[in-house]
């Protein structure tokens, strides 16, 4: 019964909580930040609208019915913005590009700035048009940690270059803006 009860709880704070939007603002420079309530803030990157797009899903599904979402003049004149994401002490940096036959290679950077070793990241990666329109969204996994192998988990204060991670090239001519986002986050002690 300890076991479990120990395990149960172990799942439950090793993945990400949503925080509640507590207010919007408006930074000097224009950029629009949200404050939650576990005393955090992110940026506001996107804007959605009520009228659905079609949005290439992964892995290897058609086209599917969604609310379209944009991202906002800031997140489109300040793209660096989307390539860097930290949430629970992770944080992910979009490095630089690849481009293969039909392919895009993503080489991130991942960190730990928290205490605990990370063994797992998952998250999405976004791909939108030079004008802010949505174009695919993926589910990947950024770091995957053998079990019982610790010299491949991600340790306290550890910077670490992950993988290329090669993503089907959305359909246009120009390179997209590429959005990273965490969902989950999987720690050992």
């Amino acid at each position: 019964m300890k076991a479990s009860c120990i395990l149960l709880l172990s799942l439950l704070t090793s993945s990400i909580s949503h925080a509640v939007v507590l207010s919007e603002t408006k930074l000097p420079d224009g950029r629009q930040i949200q404050i939650h309530d576990d005393f955090t803030w992110s940026y506001v990157l996107t804007e959605v609208f009520a009228k659905s797009a079609p949005v290439t899903q992964s892995p290897g599904a058609a086209s599917t019915q969604t609310p379209s979402a944009v991202l906002t003049p800031q997140a489109i004149a300040d793209p660096a913005m989307l390539g860097t994401i930290a949430a629970d002490g992770v944080k992910l940096t979009l490095q630089d590009t690849q481009q293969g036959d039909d392919q895009l290679g993503l080489n991130i950077q991942v960190s730990n700035l928290a205490t605990g070793s990370v063994v797992k990241i998952l998250g999405r990666v976004s791909f939108y048009s030079q004008q802010g329109q949505l174009l695919a969204q993926h589910e990947v996994s950024f770091w995957q940690a053998e079990y019982r192998l610790p010299d491949t988990y991600l340790r306290t204060q550890q910077t670490r270059p992950f993988r290329t991670l090669w993503l089907p090239m959305p359909d246009g001519n120009q390179a997209p803006l590429i959005r990273l986002e965490i969902t989950r986050i999987e720690r050992r002690s």
